[in-house]
């Protein structure tokens, strides 16, 4: 494949956006493909990095408009022989405007974007941030278009994803921060900071301090460093992850290092600097993944001491916002990413999802995808499905059974994606009896057949609970979590009948909704919130 990416950095906008498209070139040359450039030369840019990283930059002028960057970005995509595969655009200024006029030079274009303000014309959008509003995305998108949202798909580096398979920290007690205000840092938090640090008075925490490439306040942030005690400056940084993994909290923008930290599992406090930054601090906040103090402006070296004695003094917050950081992020994104990119002219499906509202969000992914979904929750017979003629059946949290006659009717089949380790816990509330039966906890996507959960399995994976955190609703939604991942991850697969069906082991167990009665007297004080050690094996123990 053979790729143009058109981005820019700069004092105003930062350097995230090179930084993020550099990671997804490095992971498509890993993968085959040739990547150049098309930068501007602002002021704060990035285009001498860039080139030393082994790709040709395009150089654009300085200060030119939207127009001037369109025409001369359509001559370098003309003077560039056979038509690039895509044509990759990560830049808050260029909107459908600009890309409809260059799409005749291109295979095919891909929007980045995090602000979802503009149209766009492409053939995948990606916006990594959390809560990435699909009905928002939908009105502002073709309807060809293929969209990439959530944590998921975030652009991280290699290292991160090899630090995180072996991090094995205690971080109970802090005593290290880490402080990274991103590559610019226009107003200066970093020493802000660094103030708040100092206020603390506590010389058995150490402090790393991350300096930006085109930081413009190096001096005074050296200056204040060697005046607070265990204090290091980094510039330059090639091994962020290393750093995140080694310290126990972090202090920073709500950027690319969110996803960073997130992956790393480092808890911290954030500061808003730019205007995009603010619903993803909000979503983060409200997901009690981040503590976010809010606007720069209005934020206080004080208001950032009280954050860091707040967070210090409690270990099960900072391991909360780790866990849930974790899960959010894994760091696998521009693998993701890429391989959707490499894909060759794909088969659209008609998917008929069955389901609930609570499976609803799995239905928007597919169709995301660019497949053909009807979605519903209703009890379906033959006449309506064969009316609706689906290439595939996918039923999630679906409380019919699908009888004999319909599912000969999709020719590449019908799959059942079920929150327990098969065979055992077939039928209902599996992750309430793996708890109170002490059996294995897992995901399982199967085919469907004529007995309840009994078909063959094409994907499985164990799960593992922390009984003295998890509750029932916790460990609910952490199954249903990694089921939508691992459906995710392998749909393409799983459509195009790639993945070989492996017979279910006989034996395990069976619950039908009336077994429910036997358990309900050990939830009736707390429900769904009711602790996991509280029911660990208690079925058995009770007889």
């Amino acid at each position: 494949m053979n790729i143009i990416i058109r981005t820019d950095a700069s004092v105003s906008a930062g350097t995230g956006h090179v930084f993020r498209c550099l990671t997804l070139a490095d992971e498509l040359r890993r993968n085959g493909a040739s990547t150049e450039f098309v930068c501007r030369k602002e002021k704060g840019n990035l285009n001498k990095f860039i080139a030393d990283k082994g790709y040709k930059v395009h150089s654009l002028p300085e200060g030119i408009g939207p127009g001037t960057d369109r025409e001369l970005t359509r001559k370098i995509l003309e003077d560039f022989g056979e038509k690039p595969d895509w044509l990759v655009v990560d830049h808050y200024k260029i909107d459908i405007s600009w890309e409809s006029n260059l799409k005749e030079y291109v295979r095919k274009i891909m929007v980045i974007d995090d602000l979802a303000c503009r149209q766009h014309y492409c053939n995948i959008f990606l916006d990594q941030n959390y809560g990435a509003d699909e009905s928002l995305c939908k009105k502002l998108l073709p309807g060809h278009c293929i969209r990439l949202l959530g944590p998921e798909y975030t652009l991280l580096r290699p290292q991160f994803p090899e630090m995180r398979a072996n991090l094995r920290r205690d971080r109970s007690v802090v005593k290290k921060i880490l402080v990274f205000m991103g590559g610019v840092d226009q107003s200066n938090e970093t020493c802000k900071a660094l103030r708040a640090v100092q206020m603390l008075n506590r010389p058995d925490i150490y402090t790393d301090v991350v300096i930006g490439a085109e930081n413009p306040h190096t001096y005074d942030i050296k200056s204040l460093a060697v005046q607070i005690s265990g204090t290091k400056c980094f510039t330059g940084v090639e091994n962020m992850a290393e750093l995140m993994a080694s310290a126990d909290l972090g202090i920073g923008a709500c950027g690319t290092s969110t996803w960073e930290r997130c992956c790393a599992g480092l808890p911290g406090i954030v500061i808003v600097l730019a205007g995009n930054q603010t619903k993803i601090a909000e979503a983060m906040e409200k997901k009690e993944a981040v503590l976010n103090l809010g606007w720069y402006e209005n934020v206080s070296e004080n208001s950032i001491k009280t954050a860091l004695e707040d967070l210090i003094e409690n270990s099960a917050r900072r391991e909360s916002m780790s866990i849930k950081g974790r899960e959010m992020v894994d760091g696998n994104g521009a693998g993701r990413v890429v391989k959707v990119l490499k894909r060759p002219g794909r088969t659209t499906m008609k998917v008929l999802f069955l389901g609930a509202d609570a499976s609803r969000q799995l239905s928007e992914w597919l169709r995301a995808q660019g497949e053909e979904v009807f979605f519903t929750d209703k009890k379906i017979d033959k006449e309506s499905v064969v009316k609706y003629n689906p290439d595939i059946i996918i039923s999630y949290n679906y409380r019919y059974i699908i009888k004999n006659d319909i599912l000969s009717i999709p020719g590449r089949g019908a799959f059942n994606l079920h929150v327990s380790y098969l065979p055992w816990n077939k039928g209902a509330f599996p992750n309430v009896w793996s708890i109170l039966e002490n059996t294995p906890n897992g995901v399982t996507i199967h085919r469907i057949d004529n007995g309840i959960d009994t078909g063959d399995i094409l994907l499985q994976k164990e799960v593992f609970f922390d009984e003295s955190r998890e509750t029932l609703k916790t460990s609910y939604e952490k199954l249903h979590m990694e089921i939508q991942k691992m459906f995710k991850e392998n749909w393409e697969e799983v459509k195009e009948g790639k993945i070989e069906p492996k017979k279910q082991a006989q034996g395990g167990t069976l619950h039908y909704k009336k077994d429910s009665q036997q358990f309900a007297p050990f939830i009736q004080e707390k429900g769904w919130d009711t602790p996991v050690s509280v029911l660990m094996g208690r079925l058995a123990t009770s007889g």
